[in-house]
């Protein structure tokens, strides 16, 4: 633990003093002190208490403005847990075999909580991260279109691969269409993919078909979200296909640059709109960089902190 922090064992009746500092051999079953480092070889460190009360009380006053317009303070880490020792190049996990209620291991980038679910014993539960959650952050329905081929212009369609649209401004069938999601979200610093939940919704084509979603714009294969039918001009009383319009939802994984790859087997019109985005972070939101004024205090104040890890991340290199 850092001088910065203040460790109390209200458990065990003792306290722990900032003024020790070096290193120290520790050994298990000793005194954990502030200011110091504990190295127990291969034992496991456990906090252990008698009573009630908690075991261990972890305090860091210390603060100083930071980011967002120096509207955000920034703190000391309380409690930093120290990396594993390497073990050549296999992945490690934390040894939860024997791990007791409230206890945690650390290890290879997992965290795990042991947690009393009440079946006998001590169940591993994951601790969820930045590192290792996702988000579910619902969108505006005022920017949830983020694709609508029938209500492009020229010039929007242009932007596209050649050979997204057919003459007609329907997208055409056996191209891979790729439809960004970087005006909601932005996870380049993450090495967790995004995802969003989208609505699909078909009309005006001549033959009946599919729509399906793939991993980019090369990887072999697709998953089918919305299948739509044709009655074909040759049942119909004036000589005409008739579309029937179609609509189907499903969560998608997006590729590395946030783009959701698109495909239809037969030329059609196609909506996509996204109700809801999964996130490894709420800082990959793209947002104002002030939070709106109508905002109410609470949510101002979890904006700012959103605003501010963009602000310490941006220099960081790509998780992706």
């Amino acid at each position: 633990m850092r001088r910065l922090a203040t460790a109390v064992g209200l458990g065990a009746g003792a306290v722990a003093l900032p003024a020790l500092s070096g290193t120290a051999e520790a050994k298990a079953g000793d005194t954990m002190r502030t200011g110091a480092k504990n190295t127990a070889g291969d034992a496991q460190t456990a906090l252990q208490s008698d009573g009630s009360a908690p075991s261990l009380r972890i305090e860091n006053t210390r603060s100083k403005s930071g980011p967002a317009g120096g509207e955000v303070d920034l703190i000391s880490p309380q409690l930093q847990l120290g990396g594993p020792v390497p073990s050549a190049d296999r992945p490690q996990l934390p040894d939860v075999r024997n791990l007791p209620a409230g206890a945690i291991g650390a290890a290879g980038g997992a965290l795990l909580l042991g947690a009393d679910l009440g079946l006998g014993q001590a169940i591993p539960v994951q601790v969820h991260t930045s590192a290792m959650s996702n988000l579910l952050v619902p969108i505006p329905p005022a920017s949830a279109t983020v694709f609508d081929s029938a209500a492009m212009s020229a010039d929007q369609r242009a932007a596209f691969p050649v050979g997204s649209f057919d003459d007609s401004g329907r997208v055409a069938p056996g191209t891979r269409v790729p439809v960004s999601l970087r005006p909601l979200i932005n996870s380049e610093k993450f090495a967790q993919p995004a995802a969003a939940c989208c609505g699909f919704t078909v009309g005006a084509a001549d033959y009946s078909g599919a729509v399906s979603v793939h991993a980019s714009a090369d990887l072999p294969g697709d998953v089918t979200v919305c299948s739509y039918t044709v009655l074909p001009k040759e049942a119909t009383a004036n000589g005409q296909p008739i579309a029937f319009a179609a609509t189907a939802s499903a969560t998608v994984p997006l590729d590395a640059v946030d783009a959701l790859w698109v495909s239809v087997s037969t030329a059609t019109h196609l909506k996509i709109q996204v109700a809801a985005v999964v996130l490894p972070d709420p800082s990959a939101l793209v947002e104002p960089a002030q939070p709106s004024p109508g905002l109410s205090p609470a949510a101002r104040r979890t904006a700012l902190q959103r605003q501010a890890l963009r602000e310490m991340v941006g220099g960081l290199p790509n998780g992706k």
